[in-house]
């Protein structure tokens, strides 16, 4: 065996480096490179700085809406205002119904009023 190697150590030598160069030339296509890395740093930080200047103006709007909400009643008080609209339902409920008695009494008394007046005008023309 060792003449073999002996023998054919040119080829052996000239196998082993095109493997190591193989592998080598195989790690350098799977990983990244320094310029890779440097580009897709500069990529990264300039859309970091695109999106500081969209999160500014967010923050802008976000802002003005938290400002107008500030005037704008809670859920608790909207939810009392409710209640006392329901309230005021029931009692308008009441006097419209109190009303309709006011209503017929009130014509009863003009038809009673038109008679009298009826009468008086009979009696005054001697019928």
């Amino acid at each position: 065996m060792m003449d073999a190697v002996l023998r054919y150590w040119p080829i052996l030598g000239l196998a082993i480096n095109l493997l190591i160069g193989w592998v080598v030339w195989s790690m350098a296509q799977k990983f990244a490179t320094k310029t890779d890395i440097a580009a897709l740093q500069k990529k990264v930080s300039d859309d970091v700085s695109a999106l500081g200047g969209d999160v500014g103006r967010v923050s802008a709007r976000v802002g003005v809406i938290e400002n107008e909400m500030k005037h704008l009643p809670s859920s608790e008080a909207l939810h009392t205002t409710n209640i006392q609209l329901e309230r005021v339902i029931g009692q308008l409920e009441g006097i419209k119904a109190d009303y309709s008695h006011v209503l017929s009494r009130q014509s009863r008394l003009e038809d009673g009023l038109i008679r009298h007046d009826q009468i008086l005008s009979d009696a005054a023309r001697g019928r």
